[in-house]
């Protein structure tokens, strides 16, 4: 998409969509707040940037025909462990708060990346710094958003809120796992 008002839509639409990723910033602004939780944000930012360039600009045209099928079925039992790990975790402790480190593998393996190295970010006519500035202005304010969101449900809701985020969390992975499976088996 090289006409900018086109490509700062689509790109605020998929990257504002709930879905793994932005649920992981949910729960960990409701757990942590938004300044405890920059960290994840930025893990969030590496990984998109790292998915839309491999695979935007180095890897797309280079990938066989399979790969996707197989990049879901891993990226769907990935996040099926992450929804179990978030959903035994008890509430109020350290297991049930978002770490970096799933917020990067996660969005790494998010299909929205895909989506935007292969259709919205322009690689075909070089995306430049400037597509890939404003990209990562877009991942901090969508991404800065949910985390907002969860400190705002964490806040208002108190412990109550904070003990179903993680659960709340869980299912959309869960969910977002079983779509992936589906996608993969139809593919």
């Amino acid at each position: 998409m090289e006409e900018p008002h086109l490509f700062a839509a689509a790109a605020a639409a998929l990257l504002g969509a709930p879905g793994p990723t932005n649920a992981l910033l949910t729960a960990a602004g409701a757990s942590a707040g938004v300044v405890r939780s920059l960290h994840v944000l930025i893990a969030v930012l590496a990984a998109y940037l790292i998915t839309v360039v491999t695979f935007g600009a180095l890897l797309g045209s280079l990938l066989p025909d399979g790969s996707r099928t197989w990049l879901s079925l891993f990226a769907a039992v990935y996040l099926a462990i992450l929804a179990a790990r978030l959903w035994r975790a008890p509430t109020g402790t350290e297991a049930a708060d978002v770490r970096w480190q799933h917020a990067f593998t996660a969005t790494l393996l998010n299909p929205k990346g895909l989506v935007l190295a292969f259709v919205v970010v322009p690689f075909a006519t070089g995306p430049g710094w400037l597509h890939l500035a404003a990209f990562s202005l877009l991942v901090i304010v969508t991404g800065g958003a949910w985390l907002g969101f969860g400190a705002l449900l964490g806040s208002v809701g108190g412990r109550s809120v904070r003990a179903i985020v993680p659960k709340a969390t869980s299912g959309v992975l869960a969910a977002s796992a079983i779509a992936l499976v589906m996608f993969a088996l139809r593919s």
